[in-house]
């Protein structure tokens, strides 16, 4: 919370995170094969009480070349108590050696937005479009639209589903959280 270490001067959170992995190391979910190192950042700051901007960055390597990079950049702004517009870019580079799979190694840069409707505290509607400003190598387009809404049913359950349609055809989500 950074409102705590800077006195209240500056509103909004900040994390980082490290993982150094050894070949062998397993759990339930994980079978490390090869050594890895995960790490990222994230911020996010109320310039005011209707505007907040974000960025994250996460990076993945492994012993074999293999890497996946990702920076994100956001910003969203409350037109009235109802109107919430979000919009942003995210940078993706992908490094597979040694793989014959298409999709896995390039550059993209995506830029999205989203628009929320809240109609009270607990009900909530939007639409979304993404798409992709410039790629290289194999890695695939993103672009999709789609829209959604969330319902919280109570102080610890939300429920959510969304419909959309994209590069990679249609997607569905439904989350209860």
């Amino acid at each position: 919370d950074l409102a705590e270490i800077t006195g209240g001067r500056v509103k909004g959170d900040a994390s980082a995170y490290f993982e150094k992995r050894q070949a062998g190391f397993q759990t339930l979910s994980e079978n490390v094969s090869v050594d890895q190192r995960i790490w990222g950042v994230a911020a996010r700051v109320e310039a005011s009480t209707k505007l907040s901007i974000g960025a994250r960055y996460d990076d993945y390597s492994d012993r074999d070349g293999k890497a996946k990079r990702n920076g994100q950049i956001n910003a969203a702004y409350w037109v009235d108590e109802h109107w919430k517009v979000s919009a942003g870019l995210d940078y993706t580079l992908l490094e597979t050696p040694n793989t014959t799979r298409r999709g896995y190694n390039g550059e993209r840069l995506d830029t999205g937005a989203r628009v929320e409707y809240h109609f009270d505290e607990d009900r909530m509607a939007y639409a979304f479009g993404q798409g992709t400003l410039q790629r290289s190598g194999d890695i695939r387009r993103n672009d999709r639209i789609g829209a959604g809404v969330e319902y919280r049913m109570s102080d610890k359950l939300k429920v959510g589903a969304e419909l959309s349609y994209g590069t990679t055809g249609w997607g569905g989500l439904a989350n209860i959280g």
